[in-house]
Formats: structure tokens, C-alpha cells, sequence
């Protein structure tokens, strides 16, 4: 059982982190390859955000369900489960507020201003909004979802070390 928690544990934090890395990467070569029209690109990489966000939501409340479990079933000490656990939904907080808070607000903002941002008056306060939203949300994701890179790569290093330490008889 240990195992079978483990490997949903790293399985689930794999496909979310990994997705969080790779998706600029689609979002970068997506706006390069369609330069002229990046109203098409927008929807596309639209579009992927919420595949993104959905894929997060399912695998952070894996990762929730397998560290609520393993104190149970005493694969981790509870103490040792809670802070990984706040991290967590500290992430899925972020996550559901990019879904539910500033995408839908971009549409608005887009099929307030015609439907394409790029054929809006640049003075147009829509546009400014729609132009300006991700910008106002990036301060606030880059920092969580780096501080939660160094949060998992910690903890999973000291797990491994106090398994292997527990594993040759020393203790930290």
C-alpha cells in the first residue's frame, strides 16, 4: 500500500508540476508560429489554460487525498503530511482564481471590446484591461509556484533521506 500511495503521490505532482513547466513553453512557440494573427493564438493557448487548470485541480486533490490517507495508513507522520497539505491548496487557491476569476474576466473584456482585443481602440479601457490582466496575475503566480517547487523538492528529499537514514539505522 505504501508503494501504491507513493507512486500516486509522485504521479499526480509530476503531471501537475510538469504541466505548470511545459505550458509556457506551448505558449511561447504558439504566439511565435501565429506572430500576425495573436487573437488565434490567444484562443489556443486560451484554451489549453483551462485544459491546464482542469488537469491541476484533479491532480491537487489527489495529492490532498493521498497526504490526508498516508498518516492514516502510516506511511507519514501527520505532522510531517500537514504542511505539504497547506501548500496544496494554497496552489489550488491560485488555481481556481486563474480559472474562475481572471480568464472569465479577460473573455468579458475581449467580447466587450469586439470580440478581437487587437481591433479596439488603444484608448479603450478594455483593451488596456484585457492587455494588462495576465501582468496582474503573474506577480502573484510566478512566487507560489516557485515556492512550491522548493517546497515539494524539500520535503521529497527529506523524506528519501529519513527512509534511507531509517533504512541504515540512523535518525535525524
Amino acid at each position: 500500500m505504501k508503494t501504491l500511495l507513493r507512486f500516486l503521490l509522485y504521479l499526480a505532482l509530476i503531471v501537475w508540476l510538469g504541466a505548470e513547466i511545459f505550458f509556457p513553453v506551448v505558449a511561447a512557440v504558439t504566439f511565435t508560429t501565429l506572430m500576425p494573427n495573436t487573437h488565434l493564438a490567444g484562443t489556443i493557448v486560451g484554451e489549453l489554460l483551462r485544459i491546464l487548470h482542469g488537469m491541476g485541480l484533479v491532480c491537487a486533490f489527489v495529492v490532498l487525498a493521498v497526504l490526508a490517507l498516508a498518516p492514516v495508513w502510516g506511511i507519514f507522520k501527520p505532522r510531517a503530511a500537514l504542511a505539504p497539505m497547506v501548500l496544496a491548496i494554497v496552489m489550488i487557491a491560485g488555481t481556481v482564481y486563474s480559472q474562475f476569476g481572471i480568464i472569465p474576466a479577460m473573455e468579458r473584456d475581449r467580447i466587450a471590446a469586439g470580440g478581437t482585443i487587437n481591433t479596439a481602440d488603444t484608448s479603450n479601457p478594455r483593451r488596456w484591461i484585457s492587455t494588462n490582466c495576465t501582468t496582474a496575475a503573474k506577480p502573484w503566480k510566478r512566487p507560489s509556484c516557485c515556492l512550491g517547487w522548493r517546497w515539494w523538492c524539500w520535503w521529497l528529499g527529506r523524506r528519501a533521506r529519513r527512509t534511507s537514514d531509517q533504512g541504515s539505522g540512523v535518525r535525524d
